[in-house]
């Protein structure tokens, strides 16, 4: 049996950390494509490899399940769907294989970008498994592995994006596509440092206190303007009541190369923001058809000041698997 899933990655365009208190988030499924393949090879034991991601491969006995980091999630799913070992699986007609999961498009000179790769990895990884065992995959069910991988951390739109392609509107678990004004475009920037989104996300949860709660209800009220009319004023106020948000609750989403960033992006008339949560990892700069001619402007003073543009389009589509 040979078969091959691929996921893409995300970027969050508005909606962070309010998404996480029933706001809204728009989020655009990105043109880097995690990719999981499955090959049975006759073998008595299986075979875990991971490209990207750096992971010693591993060789599994089937009386046990896989237990190295490059296969945790691997292992998430076939014990929500209740295998104690890799031996079970013969039971459904799975033989030994070699799983290989390819991230390499989600890394920069060994570093992270922050393009969601653990998501697109659990959705790549959740699909391919659902077709090999003949299980009828469910999006809520595969939210739910990379939430409890995560620590109970998150709020699926990750998962979300790399499962529907495209660009996306994500609220309380719920996805409608989106559709970005003709007149708005978007370019985005990778700060150079890798950042840890579970690390912010839990910082958040910890948050107390009536000015947390109030510059939290800013942040909902204006990621629903936005979302409703998604044009460069709103995406101007946006980013400065995200900066509220990081000021009133000492997050650090605006690291020093976000607040660069957006400097050069402010010279140039945009509005700037930090992609999911922060700290590092892309950033994305929005414009529109009045200042169409200040984008090469923002790239090449960002790439002078040492950022790196990337080429990100939207995906055309979610999650597939093909044999």
């Amino acid at each position: 049996m040979n078969m091959k899933a691929v996921a893409p990655g995300k970027a969050v365009l508005t909606g962070e950390y309010s998404v996480l208190a029933g706001g809204p988030a728009v989020v655009l499924a990105t043109n880097s494509f995690v990719s999981i393949s499955l090959e049975s090879t006759g073998s008595e034991s299986w075979t875990f490899e991971t490209l990207g991601f750096e992971s010693v491969p591993e060789l599994v006995s089937p009386n046990r399940l896989p237990s190295s980091s490059g296969s945790s999630l691997i292992s998430a799913i076939l014990k929500k769907f209740g295998f104690v070992t890799l031996r079970d699986l013969s039971d459904e007609g799975l033989l030994p294989s070699k799983i290989i999961t390819d991230s390499s498009s989600f890394f920069l000179s060994g570093k992270k970008l922050g393009l969601g790769s653990s998501a697109a990895v659990c959705t790549a990884s959740y699909r391919l498994l659902c077709q090999v065992l003949n299980r009828e995959p469910n999006i809520k069910e595969a939210i739910d592995i990379h939430r409890t991988w995560q620590g109970g951390a998150g709020s699926g739109l990750d998962v979300a994006a790399s499962w529907h392609g495209q660009i996306i509107s994500f609220q309380n678990a719920e996805s409608q596509q989106f559709y970005l004004p003709p007149e708005i475009w978007i370019e985005f920037v990778w700060t150079g440092k890798s950042s840890t989104t579970f690390d912010h996300i839990r910082k958040f949860q910890s948050l107390n206190g009536k000015q947390n709660k109030k510059a939290l209800e800013s942040l909902k009220e204006s990621s629903q303007t936005t979302k409703e009319n998604f044009h460069l004023q709103n995406l101007l106020h946006y980013q400065k009541t995200l900066k509220e948000f990081d000021d009133a609750c000492g997050l650090n989403i605006f690291s020093p190369e976000h607040n660069k960033l957006g400097t050069i992006a402010h010279q140039n008339g945009l509005a700037y923001k930090p992609c999911g949560a922060g700290g590092g990892d892309i950033g994305v700069a929005f414009g529109d058809d009045t200042n169409k001619e200040n984008r090469q402007s923002f790239v090449d003073s960002a790439t002078s000041a040492g950022f790196v543009c990337l080429n990100l389009e939207t995906a055309e589509h979610g999650v597939r698997v093909t044999a």
